[in-house]
């Protein structure tokens, strides 16, 4: 079925010359010469497989898959009175259905079987003409989109690196955090104890100076009471010294001298106390200078422990100070990355205007091509109808030749009975003349007699 329409259609590629046709032709794979550019209704053969190659190159579809029908054109094609007669029909069809897509997305609406059977040098050669503009332009574009994807898949392998890059200094930033969180609090932990041991440092040093006060205050009792029990011996040595020699010259009563021996003894023993509970005093304050001794120690370790939160103070800032370091790389790789992301932004949006001009010129396509399908179903039941048709004007054509042939012998049969009774006429008629001769021939011999 051929498409054409009454108006005049202007086409959107230009008309080329036929050295340029060949020449694109030849670029493409195909040779062609002049003479089957120019009469191609004697190289139809030439056409078709043109046809079958730009269909292969604009559209994906292969000789094969132009050859082999789907199992529904299989289920049709069987349901047919004579499905052998259809298989190279149902391909033909196949081709000019291919054919009519790849004329419509070129802008090309009067393409039908017509151009198969009887090609014109003028219409092959706008056919040609457009079907080498898109496949030039589907060339170009294939190189940018290649460049473009080739550009995305760059800019998604940064992206991931840098991704993966940000999760990674994130982490350790994470960790780093969790760590100085760690030795923050060990250190105010340090600090507390810290306190807590200069506090009791302080306790201790008030302790030792109030103990030091006590022990030289109890030496001097004990210095004191020492005097005081030397004194003592000496005035009792003096006394029994004394005793002695008075008692050679004075008789005493016993019972005197018993009481003041009780009385000295009573004296003795409450100084004994009183150097006992010294001596005691004395023991304790020992004991508690031996707790301040320890107590420096202690202190030296504590300040020996305040050196090394120094140190870890020092180390914190460092890590403070690179924790810093990487909070910039980072934020210097999140800018890389925003300008990544924007780069990849402004290329899905080219992709994705590309992809739109596509989408636009298939949904084009597609609607030349749903037209096209219209036309080929409608060509189709055209061609049931016509086959129909035929089949019927067979029948009557056949039935037609019966009463041909019946009519022709009942006609040789009236004909022959025809030529008989023209005979018997004929026969009749010379009779008749001969008889009328006889009888003129009497009438003029009575007439002349």
């Amino acid at each position: 079925m051929d498409h054409t329409g009454g108006l005049q259609q202007s086409y959107a590629f230009p008309m080329l010359k036929n050295a340029e046709i060949m020449q694109c032709m030849s670029e493409l794979g195909l040779e062609m010469t002049e003479d089957q550019l120019m009469q191609p209704n004697r190289h139809r053969d030439v056409v078709r497989r043109v046809f079958i190659m730009l269909v292969d190159l604009c559209l994906g579809m292969s000789e094969v898959e132009l050859r082999a029908p789907s199992e529904a054109v299989k289920k049709q094609r069987q349901s047919l009175s004579y499905p052998s007669l259809h298989e190279d029909s149902v391909n033909d069809l196949k081709l000019l259905n291919a054919s009519i897509k790849l004329m419509g997305i070129c802008g090309v609406h009067d393409f039908g079987m017509k151009d198969f059977h009887s090609p014109t040098a003028k219409k092959f050669r706008r056919q040609l003409s457009g079907a080498i503009n898109l496949a030039k332009f589907r060339e170009d574009r294939l190189e940018t989109y290649a460049l473009l994807q080739q550009d995305r898949n760059d800019v998604s392998v940064a992206l991931q690196q840098a991704a993966e890059e940000n999760e990674l200094l994130t982490n350790q930033l994470e960790e780093s955090k969790e760590e100085d969180s760690e030795r923050l609090q060990q250190m105010d932990e340090v600090e507390n104890d810290c306190a807590e041991i200069e506090g009791e440092i302080a306790q201790q040093n008030k302790v030792q100076t109030s103990i030091r006060q006590q022990s030289t205050e109890l030496k001097k009792k004990a210095n004191d009471l020492k005097d005081k029990i030397a004194t003592a011996a000496l005035a009792l040595q003096e006394a029994i010294a004394e005793e002695r020699m008075l008692s050679s010259k004075i008789v005493v009563s016993p019972e005197t001298i018993q009481v003041e021996l009780q009385k000295a003894s009573r004296l003795l023993e409450v100084e004994k106390g009183e150097c006992k509970i010294a001596e005691q005093g004395a023991e304790l304050a020992s004991t508690k200078v031996s707790n301040v001794i320890q107590a420096q120690k202690d202190i030296e370790i504590v300040r020996k422990v305040l050196g090394e939160v120094k140190i870890e103070e020092n180390k914190l800032t460092n890590i403070e100070y690179e924790v810093r370091s990487s909070k910039k790389s980072v934020e210097q790789k999140q800018r890389e990355l925003d300008e990544l992301v924007e780069i990849k932004e402004t290329l899905e949006r080219e992709i994705n205007r590309i992809d739109d001009k596509i989408a636009h010129v298939r949904k084009q396509g597609k609607a030349r091509m749903d037209a096209a399908a219209d036309a080929v179903e409608g060509a189709k039941q055209d061609l049931l109808i016509v086959e129909r048709e035929k089949r019927e004007g067979m029948a009557l054509i056949e039935q037609s030749e019966a009463e041909l042939l019946a009519k022709q012998t009942d006609f040789e049969r009236e004909q022959h009975k025809t030529n008989e009774e023209i005979e018997e006429m004929v026969g009749a008629f010379r009779g008749l003349e001969k008889a009328f001769l006889v009888q003129d021939g009497r009438e003029r011999t009575a007439i002349s007699g």
